[in-house]
Order: structure tokens, then C-alpha cells, then sequence
């Protein structure tokens, strides 16, 4: 089966549009293993049975992230020798193998077990790189823009559903859920994914060397910002919501429309950047609206109105941050290492999710909800400069 359909516009081709969605929707599946239960996990790690030992509520929270951070380099090395499809269902299967053993868990050091196998199947970087494998270059950053849309429906979604189902299935059942969902995304990728062109490898650059390229450390180093200013903003936000009055039970008022415009207004921004090849412009952009939207909030006595504008500005940039700094590592890695450029890349956005948790909680304690506000404006600060003196990418032909 051949992997693209080629045309000369800048349009994605039917065979595109079934890849770009069925990869967005495995993206969002791993998502959702961490999303839906995240609003109600540390009550089900508090009854079970040991559960004295409040201290490991805290690892069995993040030993989804380590594992996923340990292993994405890793899994993206191994699809670039044997395969992505190999490697998507390996990871898949330790994914499922996780969730059912975390439904069956009756100790907080199974469950904990269970949780670090969930995030041991760190596929990510390896459907990154498959849809730069199998997306012409011209719509690529539309593609990924999918998977950021998937990622922010499933988040919205989860803040929504996750109360209601455990009421219904229990927390137990949601783990079940996200297995069995998991096996369905296996056939679809079976079924709908086409097998990328095997890419002839002459030069192959040692691993640390593919990494520490001067592009892409630069936007390693942006991922891992973004998503430690975000794991930062998520441990302060909702206490501010608090004390402007959003009881917790009703603060999924403000996610969802925050994630919901967000998602929608990226999309005339990221179509800019790419029809007119203006990546790098609308980079820098996307980080300023960060910083300003980062500002406002550390200000704090701000009005409702001021507030979700700013949600929605972070929103918008977040989306469409997502979106681009995928498709310019896809456009500055060597295309027979894409693999281990998307695992770096990966690596560094688990490490930014546990960073940003370690140091926004130790500043929250010390300094309160704007230290840590102040906190992640500096952060974006320091991405903007550094990405101000990066290489905007050069396009290459299809």
C-alpha cells in the first residue's frame, strides 16, 4: 500500500485525512488514560487498602509521567529500526496491559505498578514521527494541529465526564474503559494506517548528537517549557477560581470554554503560519501571548471578564504551540532519525510536566499563587529569547 497520495495543492488527501485522525485519536487515547481519572484518582488511591501511607498518592499520580518520560526516547529509537507500526502496538498492549491491571488493583503499590506500565507505553513520539512520515510537509502542521484539538476535546471532556462516570462504573471501570478503547484504536490503526516507506539510512547520527542539534534543542527546550508553565498554571488555577468564588464542583465552567475557544481560534493563526510559511513569526507570537496571558494572571485581583480573557488567550497559544513545535522538529531532524528527534522532543515535555509540578508546588507553598505565576511569565520569557535566535526552517519538497 503506498502512504501518500500525491497532489499539488495544499490540501490533505483523503488517505491524509484518515491517517491524521485515527493517529490524533491514539493521541488523544493515551491522553486519556492520564485525563479521565485525574480528577478522581487520589480519592480511589485514599481508599484503598494502605492507604495510610498518604505520601505514595502522590507517586501514583506521577508515575505515569516518569515511565512516559523514561521510555520516549527509547520507543522512538526502536521505530526508527524496526518500525513505527511494530512499536505503536507494542506500547499499546503495555498501555492496555496497565489499565486492566490498575482496574483489578487493590493496593496503592499495584496500583502504583499499574500506572507506571499505563505511561511505559510511551507511544507519543512514535505517532509524531509517523505522521511526519506519512503527511507531505506542506499540511503537516494542519495534521498535528488534529492531534492538539484531540488532546484539548479530551481534556474538556474528561474535566466533564470523569465525575459522572466514576458515579456510574466506578474508578475501576474507567481504567477498563481506557484499555478496551485502546484495543479498538489497535485495529483502527491496523485497519485505516498505512505502513510509512522505509527511509534508507547512510549517515546515521549518534542519538545525544540529534538531541543537542542547535534547532532542535531549542525547541526541546520550548516543549518542555510549555508544559511545565502548564502543569504550574493547573496547580494554581484552581485555587485562584476559589477565591474568586467558582466552587470546585462548578470550575468545569471555565475549562471547557477555555479549551473550546482556544482550540478554534488557533486555527486561522497556525493556517497563516503555514500557507505562508511564517513559522517561526507566528512562534514568537503564540510565546507572547503566553507571556502576556501568564502576566495577567500573576496579577491575580483581576475581574472575571479579564480572567477568561486571559484563559482563553493562554488557551489559543497553548493550541497552537502544540501544533507548530512538532512540525518544525519533523522539518530539522534528519527524516531517518525522525524517531529519536520526536523522542527528545518527547522526553522533554514529560520532564517539563514533572518539573513544573515539583517547582510550582514548592513555590506555591512558599510563595504563594504568584510566585508561581511569576514563575512560569519568567519561563516563557527565557523561550522567547532563546527561539528569537533560532533558524526559521526551510521547506523541502514533498
Amino acid at each position: 500500500m503506498k502512504h501518500k497520495e500525491v497532489r499539488s495543492d495544499n490540501q490533505l488527501t483523503p488517505q491524509e485525512w484518515r491517517t491524521s485522525g485515527v493517529l490524533s485519536g491514539v493521541y488523544a487515547l493515551r491522553m486519556l488514560g492520564l485525563f479521565l481519572v485525574l480528577p478522581v484518582l487520589a480519592l480511589h488511591a485514599a481508599a484503598l487498602a494502605g492507604s495510610d501511607q498518604s505520601m505514595w498518592i502522590g507517586w501514583i499520580m506521577g508515575a505515569y509521567g516518569l515511565t512516559q518520560a523514561c521510555l520516549q526516547l527509547p520507543f522512538g529509537m526502536l521505530s526508527d529500526k524496526i518500525g513505527r507500526k511494530k512499536t505503536i502496538y507494542i506500547g499499546m498492549l503495555i498501555f492496555v496491559v496497565g489499565s486492566f491491571l490498575a482496574a483489578i488493583a487493590e493496593t496503592l503499590w499495584v496500583l502504583m505498578l499499574a500506572r507506571a506500565l499505563q505511561g511505559a507505553g510511551a507511544i507519543s513520539a512514535v505517532i509524531t514521527a509517523m505522521m511526519a512520515d506519512l503527511i507531505r510537509e506542506q499540511v503537516r502542521t494542519r495534521a498535528m494541529a488534529m492531534v492538539g484539538m484531540s488532546i484539548g476535546l479530551t481534556f474538556a471532556g474528561s474535566l466533564v465526564a470523569a465525575p459522572l462516570l466514576s458515579g456510574l462504573i466506578g474508578v475501576e471501570g474507567l481504567f477498563v474503559l481506557t484499555g478496551v478503547a485502546m484495543l479498538a484504536a489497535m485495529y483502527a490503526v491496523h485497519r485505516f494506517v498505512p505502513d510509512p516507506e522505509q527511509v534508507t539510512v547512510r549517515n546515521r547520527l549518534p542519538a545525544l548528537q540529534i538531541g543537542l542539534q542547535p534547532q532542535l534543542w531549542r525547541l526541546n527546550f520550548g516543549i518542555f517549557a510549555l508544559h511545565a508553565g502548564q502543569m504550574s498554571l493547573f496547580i494554581c488555577l484552581p485555587f485562584l477560581l476559589l477565591q474568586m468564588g467558582w466552587a470546585q464542583e462548578e470550575q468545569w465552567k471555565v475549562y471547557a470554554p477555555m479549551v473550546l475557544f482556544g482550540m478554534f481560534l488557533m486555527v486561522p493563526i497556525i493556517m497563516f503560519g503555514e500557507k505562508k510559511r511564517q513559522l517561526k513569526p507566528t512562534l514568537l507570537l503564540a510565546i507572547g501571548m503566553m507571556i502576556v496571558a501568564q502576566g495577567v494572571l500573576a496579577w491575580q485581583s483581576v475581574g472575571t471578564i479579564v480572567l477568561m480573557t486571559a484563559l482563553v488567550l493562554y488557551a489559543i497559544a497553548f493550541n497552537v504551540l502544540e501544533a507548530i513545535l512538532p512540525s518544525m522538529v519533523a522539518k530539522f531532524a534528519p527524516p531517518e532519525q525522525r524517531g529519536a528527534a520526536m523522542g527528545f522532543y518527547s522526553t522533554a515535555q514529560s520532564l517539563g510536566i514533572f518539573v513544573g509540578g515539583l517547582v510550582g508546588g514548592l513555590l506555591l507553598s512558599q510563595m504563594g499563587l504568584s510566585g508561581v505565576f511569576i514563575f512560569a511569565t519568567v519561563l516563557m520569557l527565557a523561550w522567547w529569547a532563546i527561539a528569537y535566535t533560532g533558524q526559521a526552517p526551510q521547506v523541502r519538497q514533498a
